[in-house]
């Protein structure tokens, strides 16, 4: 073979192996690609929920810890004790799990009666018995609200009027045949006859209450509890991330900065307010064309 038959064969042989490289190089970068979308999804698809999971907890132990923050107060104010106000906490969880009530039902309808005078135990054994009276007439946790509501209304005018008993019987009509077995009547002229005070009214109606059969649960307190159990479980992980993160801190430094500044401008020269205004809207104006050119 010729030396110029050689070189062309090298040479030939050279383009072969560098194109074959190209392809390699082509081929592991379609592969990166590829293995790069797959990250940024499973990293999108994995950090979204856990984003979303963790604002769900931190919203559901706010809520729940107002409700504990108001119990607490509340029965501290009473002459409880804080470990007292924490156990009427945990006895008002199990209430919760009966028909026709839910926890945050339990705790407000316990703030309602303790405010007007009723007992913490006095308060959660009227809330249970008239849940039990409300499940038995197929009703709900918001006709069970509407029963204590106007419980609290009753013992605060301390008289008994119809127009609430008409409420009590329109969210619970079993409460009229509880009130002829307690008092002979189900009237509010009778009751004022009998002397009934407006809180003896509601204990002894209580105790009427409590001679009725326990409502069973079916499926649908079943999910309401699964439903409870799940918020619950929320609330211990928005806890964990608070004390974690300090996300309350967090948030107070955040509302103070961003009211700092709302004072800084409100206490700014009408030259200076005119000039941050104008500078925004020139920055909003501003916007869509910067994006425009990196296009």
């Amino acid at each position: 073979m010729a030396l110029t038959d050689l070189n062309v064969v090298l040479r030939l042989s050279t383009r072969e192996f560098n194109r074959e490289v190209k392809n390699v190089e082509r081929s592991l970068q379609t592969a990166s690609d590829r293995l790069s979308d797959i990250g940024n999804s499973m990293s999108l698809a994995l950090t979204a929920p856990l984003l979303g999971l963790g604002g769900a907890a931190i919203v559901a132990a706010g809520e729940f810890e107002r409700l504990r923050l108001g119990l607490e107060a509340t029965m501290t104010d009473a002459g409880y004790s804080m470990q007292q106000a924490r156990e009427e906490l945990d006895k008002l969880r199990e209430v919760a799990k009966a028909p026709g009530i839910d926890l945050e039902q339990a705790v407000t309808g316990s703030l309602r009666l303790q405010s007007v005078g009723l007992s913490a135990e006095q308060a959660r054994q009227t809330i249970a018995e008239f849940a039990n009276g409300v499940a038995a007439a197929g009703g709900t946790a918001q006709n069970l609200e509407g029963v204590t509501r106007q419980i609290s209304q009753i013992i605060s005018k301390g008289k008994i009027l119809n127009e609430d008993l008409v409420i009590l019987k329109e969210n619970m009509p079993s409460v009229s045949r509880a009130l002829v077995n307690a008092f002979g009547t189900a009237d509010a002229e009778g009751l004022r006859k009998l002397n009934i005070s407006a809180e003896e009214l509601v204990i002894r109606l209580t105790e009427e209450l409590a001679k009725a059969p326990r409502v069973a649960g079916g499926i649908s307190n079943a999910i309401q509890n699964a439903q409870v159990a799940v918020r619950e479980a929320a609330v211990k992980i928005g806890d964990s991330l608070n004390a974690a993160f300090d996300i309350t801190g967090g948030l107070q430094r955040f509302a103070d900065f961003v009211s700092g500044i709302a004072d800084s401008f409100a206490n700014a020269s009408p030259e200076v307010q005119r000039l941050v205004f104008a500078l925004g809207a020139f920055a909003i104006a501003l916007g869509p064309g910067i994006l425009l050119g990196r296009q």
